[in-house]
């Protein structure tokens, strides 16, 4: 019998709860019941706070980028004034994130899981990484730093790397 539920923060331990499940058994390895099991409340007592198990995953996706765009800032912080070079901070940042917090990066690249019609917040955030990129590629090629013929190849090449290594980490291929 798993010991019983006591601090105050349930949203928390849940969403603790299902990052442990992920990383042990993936993104459909659990349910909300697991979940309660897990922190030892009842059965209903998740719904207090999360509608479903998909609103449950929003709100770890919503975090999962708060943290990716907190390790972003604080490695571009040193970066010098180089588009490109943030561009890379930010990429490196993102592999980073990745092998820190696997379980959060699985929720934020599973977008089939994910409803962001109902979590007006999370949209916008999973779209302005992506804008973020192609505005430091403009700057970069406006700067010579990156071939004027090409920009858009050059961000979805740099792009693509950046989440296969994350990915090919995650997923145990590399080490």
């Amino acid at each position: 019998m798993p010991p019983r539920y006591h601090h105050g923060d349930l949203r928390r331990a849940l969403m603790q709860a299902a990052l442990t499940r992920i990383d042990g058994g993936g993104l459909q390895g659990f349910s909300m019941s697991n979940l309660a099991r897990d922190v030892g409340v009842s059965s209903g007592a998740p719904y207090r706070h999360f509608a479903d198990k998909t609103a449950l995953l929003n709100a770890i996706a919503l975090e999962a980028l708060e943290l990716l765009f907190a390790m972003q800032a604080a490695e571009t912080e040193a970066v010098a004034d180089s588009p490109l070079q943030v561009f890379r901070a930010q990429g490196v940042a993102y592999v980073l994130f990745a092998l820190r917090h696997p379980a959060h990066f699985r929720v934020m690249c599973a977008p089939e899981l994910l409803d962001v019609a109902a979590h007006p917040k999370l949209a916008p955030l999973l779209h302005s990484n992506n804008d973020a990129a192609d505005a430091l590629m403009a700057q970069a090629q406006q700067q010579g730093e990156v071939d004027p013929t090409h920009p858009a190849a050059a961000t979805l090449t740099a792009q693509a790397t950046m989440y296969g290594l994350a990915r090919l980490f995650v997923d145990g291929r590399l080490s």
